[in-house]
C-alpha cells in the first residue's frame, strides 16, 4: 500500500515523495509492526515534467498546418515514371 505524498521541509519547501507501507509479521503470520518507507522522487518528477514539455514541443512541430502556422515543407515523392529502370 502506498502512493505519492508531498512533504514540507522546515523551510517550507515542498518535496514530492512516494510512500510504501507494509506489515511486518511474526513467525506465526501475526501482524506485529507497520513498516513505512518514504522516497524522495524530486528527480523523477523533474524528468516527467521535462518529458511532457518535450512531447508537447514535438507535437507542435509535427502537427502540420494548424493555428495559422505553416506545416513542414516536405519534398513531393518522385513520380513512378521518373524512377530509374
Amino acid at each position: 500500500m502506498g502512493g505519492e505524498i508531498p512533504l514540507w521541509t522546515a523551510k517550507g519547501n515542498q518535496v514530492p515523495t512516494e510512500q510504501n507501507v507494509f506489515l511486518i509479521r511474526d513467525e506465526h503470520g501475526t501482524p506485529r509492526l507497520v513498516g513505512n518507507i518514504l522516497t524522495d522522487i524530486t528527480g523523477r518528477k523533474r524528468a516527467e515534467a521535462e518529458l511532457q514539455k518535450t512531447n508537447c514541443e514535438l507535437e507542435e512541430a509535427t502537427a502540420g498546418p494548424t493555428h495559422g502556422r505553416p506545416g513542414p515543407s516536405w519534398p513531393a515523392p518522385p513520380r513512378a515514371s521518373s524512377w530509374p529502370t
